[in-house]
């Protein structure tokens, strides 16, 4: 498949930009992310690799093109390498969920994220940091739940609503 058959050449389509990142990252030293990326031994598996005269064809065949500009390619294993058993299409909040500094906190046979955990029992996720940053247990911070807050009252503006 020629480069002007996969549709997906200039302008770059959001698949074409993503595969082209993807190589960048990993082996360009003057890329912004090398040092998380190709210095930190993260590679391109050869069927996708830059300089494999199908590459591209081959990322597009294996990944499909990306589905919207939500999405953009995902390593499913923070230290293995970009794969077709290793990667797929995913939102910023996967990806968020998936960095390698994300804390990861088991509780009751359950290991999620920080962030998931606030989704997962509805509790705000700066008020599970706040309580972590105190000291708390892992099952006090999980399993307090959040205190409604009274109405802040100034005595100055009182008065002025009874006037």
């Amino acid at each position: 498949m020629s480069a002007r058959t996969h549709g997906h050449s200039r302008p770059a389509s959001r698949t074409y930009a993503s595969w082209y990142s993807m190589n960048a990252r990993c082996y360009r030293a003057t890329h912004t992310e090398y040092h998380r990326y190709g210095k930190r031994g993260i590679a391109v598996c050869k069927r996708w690799r830059r300089g494999n005269s199908c590459a591209f064809e081959n990322f597009l065949t294996d990944m499909g093109a990306c589905p919207s500009t939500e999405y953009s390619i995902e390593r499913i294993y923070n230290n293995r390498g970009y794969s077709p058993k290793n990667c797929t299409w995913a939102n910023k909040k996967v990806q968020s969920n998936n960095k390698r500094n994300n804390r990861r906190i088991k509780y009751r046979g359950e290991t999620k994220t920080l962030a998931q955990w606030s989704d997962h029992l509805g509790i705000n996720y700066n008020s599970l940091c706040s309580r972590f940053t105190k000291g708390w247990s892992v099952k006090r911070t999980l399993m307090t739940p959040i205190r409604p807050h009274k109405p802040y009252r100034n005595s100055r503006n009182s008065a002025k609503v009874r006037a």
